[in-house]
């Protein structure tokens, strides 16, 4: 071992201060917090960040699974926890009025009882006119159940909203929660029901702020018990236990009339940020010395560079020095070069060990070749290797001299 107890950088630019061990540099970085991305699955995409961009990390600043900086207060789920989760959406009432959003059909699988709390609980209900961006004003005061309790949004009740929240990578359904808010624009009637981005922007009073939270924390039934310490019991901003949130979504809606429907679904991508306990091990393998069978393979990747040969190569320092390479050789050979007619031009020994060997274009006499194509015979026979022919093309450059 060579490098231990390492920690990630926050850039690569970081990790140039990391101590050089056995020659090596070893940066580890990773994703930022949060949102990664975003998909649609099946159904139409009735979500839109217009109107409902907080500046978050994810879907154009609608949402933000960045749990190191959350909106309300820190969470008690680490970064390293994200994951995906997919929105599966039930068909909602659409017709304007106090029974907007809520599930047509309550026993719908996908409909999940919701922790709803509440901005402004402790003031009064606005008047009738200013409750409701629909047609149909309404006394929405039933709707304030606790007018205090722990948190600035206070903990209202358990309700069925049109939605459900799996985390896709283990299989598990999530518990939600969403906010309604007791000012004028609000849209106050126990259920999560983002409003049409193109009234949000004109609402007094902070407009709707129908926002959905998913936690980390397994789906419970309303009959079958809560998670009443962290849920029920606290509100938020700050709680005591503090939520384990997952992400929270400001989102509105895209379209005047399209409210979600059964079938539609939406995926939200986690960045898979390293953890504490993730440990990064890599080790190198040693090269692998003497081994007859692979040697006799590594025959067949010899190979003559250039190939042809066409008046220079890159290995020449300078016009009178020709320089041709046989790579990939066995350590030991006998390289034995022929014309066509079968004269032998040149033999070269290679003992140097190393896996090429050059060939300075000239015959055993020391004379330049002519241009024409050679046989080259790659004898290891001595090493039990066996031999190897290849054809070799070489155009020399036409002679200029310097002195005469």
């Amino acid at each position: 071992t060579v490098l231990s107890g390492m920690q990630q950088s926050a850039t690569a630019a970081q990790a140039e201060a990391n101590p050089v061990a056995e020659g090596l540099l070893v940066k580890v970085t990773g994703p930022p917090n949060g949102m990664k991305d975003w998909d649609i699955p099946a159904g139409a995409r009735w979500y839109t960040w217009a109107g409902a961009n907080w500046g978050a990390e994810g879907f154009g600043g609608a949402m933000t699974g960045d749990v190191n900086n959350m909106w309300f207060q820190a969470t008690s789920m680490p970064a390293s926890r994200l994951v995906n989760v997919e929105l599966r959406f039930t068909s909602v009432i659409e017709e304007d009025g106090e029974d907007q959003y809520k599930p047509i059909d309550p026993n719908n699988a996908n409909v999940s009882y919701a922790y709803r709390y509440m901005r402004g609980a402790s003031a009064p209900a606005p008047a009738p006119a200013d409750q409701t961006t629909t047609a149909n004003p309404y006394d929405w005061s039933k709707y304030i159940i606790n007018t205090s309790g722990p948190g600035a949004y206070v903990f209202q009740e358990r309700v069925p909203i049109a939605l459900a929240a799996w985390d896709v990578e283990n299989n598990r359904r999530l518990e939600v929660g969403f906010l309604e808010n007791n000012q004028p624009g609000g849209l106050v009637n126990g259920a999560y029901g983002p409003a049409w981005y193109n009234t949000v922007s004109n609402l007094a009073g902070g407009g709707p702020r129908e926002w959905l939270f998913i936690y980390d924390l397994d789906y419970t039934d309303p009959n079958a018990g809560n998670n009443t310490q962290l849920l029920l019991d606290n509100g938020m901003i700050p709680d005591d236990p503090v939520v384990p949130f997952m992400y929270i979504v400001f989102a509105a809606r895209r379209q005047e009339t399209r409210f979600p429907q059964d079938g539609d679904s939406f995926l939200l991508l986690a960045n898979h940020v390293n953890g504490v306990s993730d440990v990064f091990s890599f080790a190198t393998t040693g090269p692998v010395l003497d081994d007859q069978e692979q040697a006799v393979v590594d025959m067949d990747k010899i190979l003559a560079v250039p190939n042809p040969y066409l008046g220079r190569s890159a290995y020449e320092l300078n016009s009178l020095a020709r320089q041709l390479r046989f790579t990939n050789l066995p350590k030991q050979c006998t390289i034995r070069l022929f014309g066509l007619s079968g004269d032998l031009v040149r033999t070269i020994e290679h003992t140097n060990g190393l896996s090429f060997e050059t060939w300075d274009l000239k015959s055993d006499q020391g004379v330049l070749i002519a241009s024409g194509v050679y046989i080259a015979h790659f004898d290891a026979a001595r090493s039990n290797l066996g031999s190897k022919f290849i054809k070799v093309a070489v155009f020399m450059e036409e002679e200029t001299l310097n002195n005469y």
